[in-house]
């Protein structure tokens, strides 16, 4: 069964799309013209492998690595040679090497292009007209037949995207690493409309979003955190750089970048390198690694000014920001800063008519069962016999038709507001010496809200876990109706159900607050380049928790007395609970509870988190001379950092006398010190068919001051091989790792519950199989059954705390790549990019479900007292499941394998409504392979797939239209998520013919966006967001994927949203 969310079905809407963008698309494509590029930024050392040969090939070539781009007459470089160019050098340096004594020069047009021409006149014979010498001649062809250009498009492209660093430490073009390179320039930033970098990336990027205001409502330590990730393998196994070097965590429990730390308009473009990357760049570079490269070199300044509303509510957000850019003495110095405000509002069940949908999926999943909470604003008592509502006192609760509804008061969306100052800065202490700083401050709030909470007189509490219990029948609140029934059935007390709204609901506020600052020499001597840092970064997060119960406090003001002294009243029997402030508890009837009584009985929790890390680094880049081989490219580094971590929770929370999930004390601190270098060698060039092959290797040694890890090692070899002016094919294998982070080691046990069925539950003395026996083994199940015939389960929910292992190993992880890079020279608008990739990784750190370990316990054929992962199950006398710890370890083995591509078009009409610049992009991605392997202790392999399901679909891809002419610019983007199921299990579990939400259809979502340039440099723009209003599949509580407020993060919960904004550039 398939249930929509949208009027349009998905072909509807996949044509709606299509003849969307055939509005936009011209009829028929003219020859492309180049016009002026953005600014160039201060010139970077590339290296540079040119074989000796035409010098129209070697100017090819040097647009490949450089993204300049060349105009010129094909008759001024017709027959002409030049020698080989290898090294390093600015591009300006290697232009004027390859143009020596060719007696022809470049005219600059703008920053990033060129025109070709003679540099002494070609005649001094005087004009007829004036009798003057003429000129030297400059004569460019109309239609050019030599176009040189980097990024495969002949309209401005973002000239961020040219030189890149992140998949190496050489710098040069994403179309000529061997390693691939996603490059998000700022152009479609500014054109995208978005203002948090996580939604930006997860739009137009390979990267997911693993973590948002949508996903973490519930989360105890992470709600309101955004984190990307790649190849579906988690955000502690991406690495996030700012600038190229290491940032500190924004998450208490795990190595966590928040992308919501980082202002968009602070940031020049994004560089994501997929693939192990840990010889480059260390420690959990495992699936790839994200870098935000900060804006640079601005003079001058702008604001932003920008507000959008959503169609059906909610969800409307603002954003103020300035940057200013100036130079000073006398150019020698360089500052840059920027200040963002910014806002978006909760989006609540009560605002998404999907959300309120009372439904669930049933156990065998074959039909829809209401969904609805039994537990009462006034109370229930004596299991359906009595309870209260707005009118008073009922008897005979009918769950169908009394049960009150709980998901509008849902939190879809958290709301979050953001304030933050970015500051850049260099000055030229002397010829080759800079000095640089950088300062990223961020504040956040943020607040999780969701119903008021509930509990029963069986909830257990405490170390002890003993239960709230009964109300006593001499309780004075106790009405006389209920009292006479329960004495009738000869009750020692009345059990009892309650919501609690008299405490309102409950809900967290979450204050971040992240500092980074990195400060450093950079220079050239002997021709190396070198830099020398230091990098200071601290996360504090400071959570308050309200509207929680505490459990012993409503068992001491159950527990009441007369006065004494008969002077009429009651009173908490416990005189220290009365000290505390216990007032008797009256939960008879709605808002029954007085405000005295609700105080005392309402849990706070607060939770300070105190995240810190220290950098130092030193990095040389140049050419080492080797006998035999010359000069060879050569980067060296050594790179210390230290991590640490002061957690403190809530006392009260941690006695397990609240329903607070408690998070325990941690101090903990890691070092590691690491060396690394990369070489590159050419192997072969200006052969036929062999342009230029090459190798790469870089490797890398790190001592971290854990036991259990020591040093370690990772390297990765790489080849590029240049086929013809416009193909390559590049290749690459690497072995990269991942140490355990802070929470991963030292951790106690962390408060969770789970839900769970007991293997034990129905066995009686004939029940034969390994599990049966295994359970009659525990003496406290054998006397229950050998007393009542049978074990049966009491409850679904255990308390089942994660906790840190410190004998926690490495990480390991083997990956290769294979792909080309396609840029043909005749059709200089066009690149595509497809690589093929394979990751393995070994001895990956998680932690069996709690199921998984009932399984493993009682499943295996060792008896549970020889057996590990029984020794984390613990029971009580009567033979109930009471907790069991989930502990990390070694576990698993992950594998993610699939395909990658991305294609671009750029091509220039000149005739027709339709003339102007165009620029088309396309963004795929095929997961081939996604999932998890587990030994289990009877020898045989579990497999957990994830390709293929809700969140991790097997085909994706993003693509965009823009048209720009003069002062205008519109834009078409499009985001698909493919078909999927809602999990394979479910799949593998029998027949799928009556399957509800077993098959989830796929999603596409369309934006567009304008822009105008008006005068005085002002730029106004505004878009649609999810045009055709999808929110995506609708999945209920009960599927894999879904979850109360019946949908998947992975899709659109805002829906049709509009935005309007003011740009001004100075």
């Amino acid at each position: 069964m398939r249930v929509r969310r949208s009027g349009l079905s998905f072909a509807a809407r996949l044509l709606a799309g299509a003849a969307m963008s055939l509005v936009l698309a011209p009829c028929a494509m003219a020859q492309a013209d180049t016009p002026a590029s953005a600014e160039a930024g201060r010139e970077t050392r590339i290296l540079f492998d040119i074989p000796a040969g035409p010098l129209a090939n070697a100017l090819r070539r040097y647009s490949i690595l450089t993204g300049r781009q060349l105009l010129f007459e094909s008759r001024l470089v017709e027959g002409r040679r030049v020698a080989a160019l290898r090294g390093l050098a600015t591009p300006g340096e290697a232009l004027d090497e390859l143009l020596a004594g060719t007696g022809l020069q470049v005219d600059r047009v703008d920053a990033r292009t060129g025109v070709l021409s003679v540099s002494v006149p070609v005649s001094t014979s005087p004009d007829v007209a004036t009798g003057l010498p003429v000129e030297a001649a400059r004569v460019v062809e109309s239609r050019p037949v030599g176009w040189l250009t980097l990024s495969g498009t002949a309209v401005p492209a973002d000239p961020g995207e040219v030189i890149v660093v992140t998949g190496s430490r050489f710098a040069r073009s994403n179309l000529t690493a061997v390693t691939p390179v996603f490059v998000l320039g700022r152009a479609e930033m500014e054109a995208s409309g978005a203002y948090e970098m996580g939604a930006l990336l997860a739009a137009q990027s390979p990267a997911t979003l693993e973590f948002s205001g949508q996903s973490t409502h519930l989360s105890a330590q992470n709600a309101g955190l955004t984190s990307v990730g790649l190849r579906g393998l988690g955000t502690t196994r991406t690495l996030v750089l700012i600038d190229g070097r290491r940032t500190v965590s924004n998450s208490g429990n795990a190595s966590r970048f928040g992308s919501g730390s980082i202002p968009v308009e602070f940031v020049e473009r994004v560089e994501i390198t997929t693939g192990g990357a840990s010889a480059l760049y260390g420690s959990d570079a495992i699936a790839g690694v994200v870098n935000f490269v900060l804006r640079d070199g601005i003079d001058g300044g702008s604001v932003l000014f920008q507000s959008g509303l959503t169609e059906d509510g909610g969800g409307a957000f603002s954003v103020g920001a300035m940057t200013i850019g100036r130079a000073f003495a006398a150019g020698r110095g360089h500052v840059l800063a920027n200040l963002t405000i910014d806002q978006v509002g909760r989006i609540g069940g009560d605002q998404r008519d999907w959300a309120q949908a009372d439904i669930a999926l049933s156990n065998d999943g074959t039909q829809l069962e209401a969904d609805r909470s039994t537990y009462t604003s006034g109370g229930r008592f004596i299991g359906y016999d009595f309870w209260f509502d707005e009118s008073g006192l009922q008897q005979g609760f009918d769950p169908d038709l009394d049960s009150v509804s709980i998901r509008p008061e849902a939190t879809v969306s958290l709301p979050r507001e953001r304030q933050m100052l970015s500051l850049k800065a260099r000055y030229d202490l002397a010829d080759h010496v800079e000095l640089f700083a950088t300062a990223l401050i961020s504040r956040s709030q943020s607040r999780a809200t969701r119903e008021a909470q509930t509990a029963y007189y069986g909830q257990d509490f405490g170390p002890d876990r003993a239960d709230i219990g009964r109300i006593a029948l001499d309780n004075p609140f106790v009405p006389e109706a209920i009292r006479d029934a329960a004495l009738a059935d000869g009750l020692s007390g009345i059990t009892w159900r309650r919501r609690f709204t008299e405490l309102g609901p409950e809900y967290r506020d979450i204050d971040r607050a992240t500092d980074r600052f990195w400060a450093g020499l950079t220079g050239q001597a002997a021709g190396w380049d070198w830099e020398a840092y230091v990098g200071h970064g601290r996360y504090t997060q400071i959570q308050l928790r309200s509207g929680e119960l505490n459990y012993r406090h409503i068992q001491n003001a159950l527990d009441v007395e007369p006065v004494a002294g008969g002077s009429g009243g009651y009173q908490c029997r416990d005189s220290a609970a009365r000290l505390a402030g216990c007032v008797p508890l009256d939960m008879f009837g709605v808002g029954s509870i007085s405000a005295q009584a609700a105080d005392y009985i309402r849990a706070t929790d607060r939770l300070d988190i105190d995240v810190r890390q220290d950098t130092f680094g030193v990095t040389l880049t140049g050419e080492a001379v080797f006998p035999g081989l010359g000069a060879i490219p050569l980067a060296l580094g050594v790179e210390h950092r230290r991590d640490q971590q002061h957690t403190v929770g809530d006392p009260v929370t941690q006695s397990r006398d609240t329903g607070y999930v408690d998070v325990p004390d941690l101090d903990a601190a890691v070092d590691a010190t690491e060396a690394f270098f990369e070489t590159s060698l050419t192997l072969l060039s200006g052969r036929p068919m062999i342009e230029h092959l090459g190798v790469e290797f870089a490797g890398r040694l790190a001592r971290y001051d854990i036991e259990s890890v020591g040093g370690v090692g990772s390297f990765r070899l790489g080849a590029s091989w240049v086929v013809s002016p416009g193909l390559q094919v590049r290749a690459q294998i690497a072995n990269a790792q991942r140490a355990p982070g802070m929470n991963e080691l030292y951790s106690p046990p962390r408060g969770d519950y789970d839900s769970v069925s007991d293997p034990c539950d129905g066995v009686t003395p004939a029940s034969s199989g390994t599990v049966a026996e295994n359970c009659r083994a525990d003496a406290r199940i054998a006397a229950v059954i050998a007393s009542d015939g049978v074990f049966t389960q009491s409850g679904s929910s255990v308390y089942a705390p994660n906790s840190g292992n410190p004998d926690l190993t490495e990480e390991g992880a083997r990956s290769w790549n294979l792909g080309f890079v396609f840029t043909p020279p005749q059709r200089p608008g066009f690149s595509l990019m497809l690589d093929a990739y394979d990751i393995r990784v070994d001895g990956a750190i998680s932690s069996l479900s709690s199921q998984s370990l009932l399984r493993e316990c009682y499943g295996a054929t060792s008896l549970p007292a020889a057996n590990a992962y029984c020794d984390t199950i613990e029971r009580s006398q009567s033979g109930q499941l009471v907790a069991m710890l989930n502990r990390t370890d070694n576990l698993h083995a992950l594998t993610s394998s699939g395909v990658d591509m991305r294609i671009r078009e750029g091509w220039r009409v000149t005739d027709g409504w339709l003339r102007g610049d165009w620029n088309a992009q396309l963004l795929y991605a095929y997961t081939h392979r996604l999932q998890q392997e587990f030994a289990r202790t009877d020898g045989s392999v579990q497999i957990n797939r994830w390709d293929g399901e809700v969140g991790t679909p097997t085909h994706r891809w993003a693509g965009s239209l823009t048209w720009e002419r003069g002062d205008w610019q519109l834009q078409w983007r499009a985001r698909y998520e493919g078909a999927g199921l809602d999990s394979h299990d479910r799949a593998a579990a029998g027949d799928t013919d009556g399957q509800l939400f077993l098959a989830v259809d796929p999603w596409l979502q369309h934006d567009v966006s304008a822009r105008i340039d008006l005068a005085d440099g002002w730029r106004l723009f505004g878009g649609i967001n999810n045009v055709f209003h999808d929110y995506g599949p609708f999945l209920p509580s009960g599927t894999d994927s879904g979850d109360r407020r019946n949908f998947n993060p992975a899709y659109d919960v805002a829906g049709r949203t509009a935005y309007l904004g003011l740009r001004r550039n100075w």
